[in-house]
């Protein structure tokens, strides 16, 4: 959501920077097509709750179409259009896996870099824009860029950093399970035998043992049942 949220968000304003600089009315209409892209995807994915599904949906159109007609209409390659084929590309990571994820990057760069190689060859198949508005355009394209590679960054730290808590806390959790008895809290023999292996059996002199019993223990489990005997247990621990 974070990552589909900042792509409607630079779609938007991609939309206006286009329609200020009066790059033509195909360049407007491409720009705004994506912000209505992104957009349908946001409310598809909510309402179908098909959120894998529309994210490699948004990758394929954004990278396989809509990037690329905008490096057409918007000025090729004197545009700042290069620098969003890096956040594009970038978009292949966070959210896919496996074969998916590596597939989907081949395509997308062979066909962004292909918009490239096309516009060198044939140079007039971009349209052409001023020094100024190139100028205007790299500027612009570049904050919006490292904002959104910043933002993208931090969410992807942030949700390893909440992943390897949570994974800190289980082992914690399971580390009490497995050492102490679910009953009483105690320390169980396990932890018992290794304290003993570990430490009394190299220096007997310094410690005693000594054994508790408790007396007619079976006689209240008999009288009082075993869940009054529990209560007796954890009491006795405590």
């Amino acid at each position: 959501w974070v990552i589909v949220f900042i792509g409607t968000i630079v779609t938007f304003v991609s939309a206006i920077i286009t329609v200020i600089e009066k790059l033509g009315s195909f360049s407007c209409l491409t720009s705004i097509s994506c912000l209505a892209f992104m957009i349908t995807i946001m409310i598809f994915a909510y309402k179908k709750n098909a959120y894998h599904k529309c994210y490699i949906a948004m990758c394929y159109f954004l990278n396989c179409i809509l990037l690329p007609l905008n490096f057409y209409t918007c000025g090729g390659i004197d545009s700042g259009m290069i620098l969003y084929y890096l956040v594009s590309i970038f978009l292949c990571v966070p959210c896919l896996k496996g074969k998916s994820r590596i597939i989907t990057f081949i395509i997308s760069l062979i066909m962004l870099e292909g918009t490239v190689i096309v516009s060198m060859i044939f140079p007039d198949a971009a349209n052409s824009i001023t020094r100024q508005q190139s100028y205007n355009d790299m500027i612009i394209t570049f904050i919006i860029t490292s904002c959104c590679l910043f933002a993208f960054s931090s969410a992807i730290i942030n949700s390893y950093e909440k992943e390897r808590n949570k994974r800190e806390l289980l082992l914690k959790q399971l580390e009490i399970i497995s050492k102490r008895d679910a009953l009483t809290g105690l320390y169980n023999r396990r932890v018992l035998f290794e304290f003993l292996e570990n430490n009394v059996a190299k220096n007997k002199q310094l410690y005693h043992i000594a054994m508790f019993d408790i007396d007619n223990f079976k006689l209240i489990n008999d009288t009082y049942g075993h869940v009054f005997g529990d209560k007796v247990l954890s009491e006795i621990s405590s």
